[in-house]
C-alpha cells in the first residue's frame, strides 16, 4: 500500500480534517458532488464539552478546506454538499453514538443534541460572514434536512432566523424535509 493509515479520530479538527480528505479523494476518482449527510450528527460527540469558538472554528476549518483545494477536474475547487439537521432526526436519536476513537458507550445521538445544534450554527455563521473579503461560498454547498418540531427539544427562532439570512446571501443552500426521519 502507498499511503498511510490513520485511526478514527480523537479530536474534532481531525475528525473534521478526516471529512474533508475523504471528499477531497472521492472528488478526484468519482463522477459528480460528493457529499456529507447527517453531518453534524455524526460530528456532534467531538463537541461534547467543547467551548462554542472551537466548534465555530471547525465549521470555518471545513468550509475553507473545501473551498482552497483545487482537486476537481479542470482545477476546481472540491464540488461538496454538507447536509446539516436543526437537532438529531427521529431515525437518528436512539443510535448508538461512534464516540472519539471510535468507540461505543451506551450513549446515543440523541444525547449530543445541544453540540449538533451548536455546530448548525456555527456553520450558518460562517457561510453567513462569507471570506475575509465578505464574498460568499459556492462551496460546500449546504443543504438542510427540515425535520418535525425541528428538534426533541424544538428549535428556537434565532436559529431558524440564520438559516434564512444564509438563504438570502451569496451563499448556496437548499432545503428538504426529510420524510420518515422525523
Amino acid at each position: 500500500m502507498h499511503s498511510s493509515a490513520a485511526g478514527p479520530a480523537q479530536h474534532l479538527p481531525v475528525a473534521v480534517n478526516h471529512a474533508a480528505i475523504w471528499l477531497a479523494a472521492a472528488q478526484s476518482s468519482l463522477a459528480g458532488g460528493q457529499g456529507l449527510f447527517y453531518f453534524n450528527t455524526f460530528l456532534a460527540p467531538y463537541m461534547k464539552s467543547l467551548p462554542y469558538k472551537k466548534i465555530k472554528q471547525a465549521a470555518q476549518q471545513l468550509i475553507f478546506t473545501l473551498t482552497q483545494q483545487y482537486v476537481a477536474r479542470g482545477g476546481q475547487v472540491i464540488f461538496s454538499s454538507v447536509d446539516l439537521t436543526p437537532g438529531i432526526p427521529k431515525i437518528m436519536r436512539d443510535v448508538p453514538a461512534v464516540l472519539l476513537g471510535g468507540k461505543l458507550t451506551e450513549q446515543t445521538y440523541g444525547d449530543f443534541e445541544d453540540e449538533a445544534n451548536q455546530f448548525f450554527n456555527a456553520f450558518m455563521e460562517v457561510m453567513i460572514r462569507g471570506d475575509m473579503k465578505g464574498k460568499g461560498f459556492n462551496f460546500p454547498l449546504f443543504s438542510f434536512i427540515l425535520i418535525d418540531s425541528q428538534s426533541s427539544r424544538g428549535m428556537i427562532d434565532p436559529d431558524l432566523h440564520n438559516l434564512y439570512r444564509g438563504r438570502a446571501g451569496e451563499s448556496y443552500c437548499s432545503f428538504s424535509e426529510s420524510a420518515g426521519h422525523r
